[in-house]
């Protein structure tokens, strides 16, 4: 199975829906990109053809080990690096451009991912994704 752009673009878009139908305000004091990288792959384990991994440990050249929050492996030689940073509300207020310092961090991060060793020879597609609290605020293909 070959996931396009816009397959990725509808499932985070269920992913969001998911979370702003079930979240309530004692689940956004507590929310934390490790638990919007759980939800997602919990939702995951329903597609048999894809094999998913959370922070995975991969060896980037000159960096050392790195932890990719999301891979998902589709068996024959493509794989799909997703690069998660939640925020809260709170953070919005302090800091102004906080959206565009994610982005910017998870651009990088993303970036020197796709060049670990593990990916070498395999087609790789990346994506940033950024949620201020349960609210999907940036979706990126890098």
């Amino acid at each position: 199975m070959k996931l396009g752009l816009a397959d990725v673009q509808d499932f985070m878009d269920s992913v969001q829906q998911y979370f702003l139908l079930r979240t309530t305000h004692q689940h956004l004091l507590h929310m934390s990109e490790a638990y919007l990288v759980g939800v997602i792959k919990a939702k995951l384990e329903s597609e048999p053809t894809l094999a998913s991994f959370e922070e995975l440990v991969i060896h980037v050249p000159n960096q050392g080990e790195k932890f990719v929050d999301l891979l998902i492996d589709n068996k024959k030689g493509t794989c799909y690096l997703f690069e998660f940073k939640f925020y809260s509300k709170n953070n919005t207020l302090k800091h102004p451009n906080i959206l565009q310092e994610k982005i910017a961090e998870a651009t990088a991060q993303i970036n020197s991912y796709k060049t670990a060793v593990e990916f070498k020879g395999k087609i790789v597609y990346s994506y940033i994704v950024i949620f201020e609290a349960a609210n999907l605020v940036h979706f990126e293909q890098c």
